[in-house]
């Protein structure tokens, strides 16, 4: 029965006898897509850096340099390609210089070429797994890159609808303060004009001028600072760099950006932090991770009508940051538990619930913040986060 061709894999062949090698070579070349032969170590050496090969067959004992010196200098660059030792020497010596080197497989001559052919196709068999392998994570992980953007996105929009709606509210109130204040200026000037106007007149539109200006200007602050909070939240959601922050400045930032849909619920959120506390991180991985908790308590942990109290306390603990984030909601049952960073895993799938925002909190701490995450919870009673890394 013929042997299958093996496809996709290139091999470097290293032999110093003439005979050997033309002989063996054209078997290679009967059963493998792409043979390169060298006659010493030296020149097989100069091939594997050129060709790179996917797998080696080298001789032990050559002239200018033997196959162990070879496979010596290759190992130095590259601990992985499958180096396969041919021989007539079975001396413990070579195998033992053999297995410090890491060679793969050690072959005795003359060569049993069915024995040689099985050891090509299992290790081209494996190289072609791992590659597949390989593959598979890259696309995971550009698929986690893609979701990860998606949900900043996705929460950038929430933030950009959630301050539309806030800064209207100001906004409108400073519009109507200042076309009354127009009108009562109007009015106040003809009067003047007309010498009808009363020292009555006079005080009452300096009171209401400047209850009017009180209220512009306090209207005007408020969109400001929406404003503001959401150029810092928003800037560092899509652009997040490391940078030096307050963390407790920072958070009332985040929170006050989300209060929108807070002030839509009757829960409290309290962060005790050290008004000084200062480290160099990632503030947007830090918008994501309490974004995502605030949202996931207030979607999952209470009922509509529910009060409750969102608590996040951060301090210095080891020379680690340690975050700990609890609400007083419905808690977790202990099968969901061990479920809630699996991605795709959600309770609320028929209401639009995607499963990824744990899994992208635990992604950011592992990954982004190089600390790691843990959750407890007890049903009726809340559930607490605690995160820990590194301090700088």
């Amino acid at each position: 029965m013929r042997n299958e061709f093996i496809k996709d894999i290139v091999l470097l062949y290293v032999e110093d006898d003439d005979l050997i090698r033309t002989e063996l070579e054209y078997y290679l070349r009967s059963n493998v897509e792409k043979v390169i032969a060298a006659s010493n170590g030296k020149e097989g050496y100069e091939l594997y850096k050129k060709h790179k090969p996917d797998i080696i067959i080298t001789d032990i004992k050559m002239n200018i340099m033997s196959g162990l010196e070879m496979s010596s200098l290759i190992r130095e660059e590259d601990k992985t390609t499958p180096i396969i030792i041919t021989s007539a020497y079975s001396d413990n010596k070579y195998l033992q210089k053999a297995i410090e080197i890491g060679i793969n497989t050690f072959l005795l001559k003359p060569l049993n070429l069915m024995q040689l052919y099985c050891t090509m196709k299992i290790t081209s068999d494996n190289i072609k797994l791992q590659r597949e392998n390989t593959q598979t994570i890259n696309e995971l992980n550009e698929t986690q890159s893609r979701l990860v953007k998606a949900d900043k996105m996705a929460n950038l929009g929430k933030l950009v609808a959630g301050v539309t709606h806030e800064i209207n509210t100001p906004i409108g109130v400073g519009f109507t303060s200042v076309s009354h204040l127009e009108e009562i200026t109007k009015k106040i000037k003809k009067s003047y004009s007309n010498e009808e106007m009363t020292q009555e007149d006079f005080e009452a539109y300096l009171s209401s001028s400047e209850d009017l200006s009180k209220m512009i200007f306090l209207n005007l602050k408020r969109a400001s600072k929406l404003i503001s909070s959401f150029k810092e939240v928003a800037v560092d959601q899509t652009h997040d760099e490391k940078r030096e922050f307050k963390v407790k400045e920072y958070l009332d930032e985040v929170i006050f950006s989300l209060n929108y849909i807070i002030k839509k619920t009757h829960l409290l959120v309290k962060v005790h932090c050290d008004e000084k506390l200062v480290i160099n991180s990632f503030p947007g991985a830090f918008s994501q991770i309490f974004t995502n908790f605030i949202m996931n308590s207030i979607n999952h942990a209470y009922s509509k009508n529910d009060k409750g109290c969102i608590t996040i306390d951060i301090e210095i603990i080891n020379d680690k940051v340690q975050i700990i984030y609890c609400d007083d909601g419905k808690g977790i049952s202990s099968e969901k538990l061990e479920k809630i960073f699996v991605p795709f895993y959600t309770t609320r799938k028929k209401s639009g619930g995607t499963g990824l925002g744990l899994s992208i909190v635990k992604d950011i701490v592992n990954i982004t913040l190089k600390g790691n995450i843990s959750c407890s919870s007890i049903e009726n009673k809340g559930t607490s986060f605690t995160i820990e890394i590194p301090y700088k």
